[in-house]
C-alpha cells in the first residue's frame, strides 16, 4: 500500500497537528509484509465493520485521563455534536457506568458500562498513556504465566494484575444489577493485550462469569503478550468467544514484541484496516504485519495509517478536544465553544 497519494489541505494540516506516536517508523523496522494480497472477497461483512466502530468508541474513550467517564456518559449527548469532541460517537449512549478506575501499577486507566440496548457488559482498558506505563511496554523479557502452560510479557502482565480485583469487582457488579448477555472486553494498544490476559483468566476459570454468557474479545492494533505455547492454550480455550482482532496499516505496535523474541499473536483471525476499508486475514497470515490491498474506490481520510487510525477515527484528535473541557464549570459548553474559536483564529 501505497503513501504516495497527494494529500488535501485538511490532511496536511491534520498530519502536522500529530503530537502523539503512531509508530510507523516501528512499522518500517519490525513489520512483516504478508505474500498473501488481500481481495475484494475479503472484505469483512458490513455488520463486522458496523459492530467494530460501535465498541472502537468504548475503547477509544479509556485511553482518556482527563474527564471522567460517568461526566461523558452524563452529557453524551451534547458530545456526540458537531465540533464536540466525541461527534458522531452515537454508540455511547444509554450507556449506564458501572465503575471507573485507575489500576494500582502505573495508574492504568479502565472502566465498565452496560449498554441496556445490546445487553452487553463492556469492560475497557486503556492503552499506554503515560512515560511510567511505557516503562511497563518494555518490560518484554517472559515470565511463566500461572497456567504453566507458557509464558506472558512481563509488564503486561504486572499491569493487568493491578487491574484484575478492580475489575473483577465491577464485574460482579454489573452482573448483580443488569441482564447481561455478553461480556465484551476491549482496548487499543496495550489494553487489548491486557484483554486477552483478562479473557484467558476467564476461560480457564481464574477469574468467574456467570454460565452462559457470552463472551467476546475486540481489540486495536493490539500487541504480542505471550509466547508459541501460552498461544496454543489460549487457542484451545477461546473456541467458544467471539475474537475481533485488528491491524491497522502502518501500525508498528502490532508487530511488538518482534517474533523472533518468540512472542506471537492470540487470534488466530484477524482483521486488517487500510484505507477506510476492512478486510478478513487468512490464519495462515495471522503474524504478518502488512498487507497489499485493493486501491479503495474513495480517497481515504487517513492514507498514512499508523496507530491512531482505526474505525475511521482520528482518535489522537479526540482525546486532544476532551482535554479542553472543564468539566468544574456549569458553562462548560460555552467555554469549550469559546476555546475552540480562539484556537481555530
Amino acid at each position: 500500500m501505497s503513501t504516495s497519494a497527494i494529500l488535501s489541505d485538511a490532511q496536511r494540516r491534520m498530519y502536522a497537528s500529530e503530537k502523539e506516536e503512531n509508530f510507523r517508523w516501528i512499522a518500517k523496522l519490525v513489520a512483516s509484509t504478508s505474500s498473501y494480497t488481500l481481495t475484494e472477497n475479503d472484505l469483512a461483512p458490513s455488520d463486522v465493520e458496523i459492530e467494530l466502530e460501535e465498541i472502537g468508541q468504548y475503547a477509544e474513550i479509556a485511553s482518556n485521563n482527563t474527564v471522567p467517564i460517568s461526566f461523558i456518559l452524563t452529557h453524551i449527548d451534547q458530545l456526540v455534536q458537531p465540533r464536540f469532541p466525541l461527534e458522531g460517537y452515537t454508540a455511547l449512549k444509554g450507556s449506564i457506568l458501572i465503575a471507573d478506575f485507575f489500576g494500582r501499577v502505573s495508574d492504568l486507566h479502565s472502566y465498565l458500562t452496560y449498554r441496556p440496548s445490546t445487553k452487553q457488559l463492556i469492560v475497557a482498558i486503556s492503552g499506554t498513556t503515560s512515560p511510567v506505563q511505557a516503562i511497563q511496554d518494555l518490560r518484554f523479557l517472559f515470565q511463566k504465566h500461572p497456567s504453566g502452560r507458557g509464558r506472558v510479557h512481563t509488564g503486561f502482565w504486572t499491569l493487568y494484575q493491578g487491574l484484575k480485583d478492580l475489575i473483577c469487582d465491577a464485574m460482579a457488579q454489573g452482573f448483580r444489577e443488569h441482564e447481561v448477555e455478553e461480556l465484551v472486553l476491549t482496548g487499543h494498544s496495550m489494553g487489548g493485550a491486557i484483554s486477552y490476559l483478562l479473557a484467558l483468566d476467564i476461560l480457564t476459570g481464574a477469574v468467574r462469569i456467570p454460565p452462559g454468557c457470552r463472551i467476546k474479545t475486540v481489540t486495536f492494533g493490539s500487541p504480542r503478550a505471550g509466547d508459541d505455547h501460552l498461544v496454543r492454550y489460549w487457542r484451545e480455550c477461546a473456541t467458544s468467544i467471539t475474537e475481533l482482532c485488528v491491524k491497522g496499516y502502518n501500525d508498528g505496535v502490532h508487530a511488538l514484541p518482534p517474533g523472533f523474541l518468540g512472542y506471537r499473536h492470540f487470534t488466530e483471525n484477524c482483521l486488517y484496516w487500510v484505507n477506510e476499508r476492512l478486510y478478513r486475514v487468512p490464519s495462515s497470515e495471522c503474524e504478518a504485519s502488512l498487507f497489499k490491498a485493493p486501491p479503495s474506490p474513495k480517497p481515504p481520510l487517513y492514507p498514512k495509517g499508523g496507530h491512531n487510525y482505526y474505525n475511521g477515527h482520528d482518535m489522537e484528535k479526540v482525546l486532544r478536544t476532551l482535554k479542553l473541557i472543564d468539566v468544574k464549570r456549569k458553562d462548560w459548553v460555552q467555554a469549550y465553544m469559546s476555546l475552540q474559536e480562539a484556537l481555530r483564529d
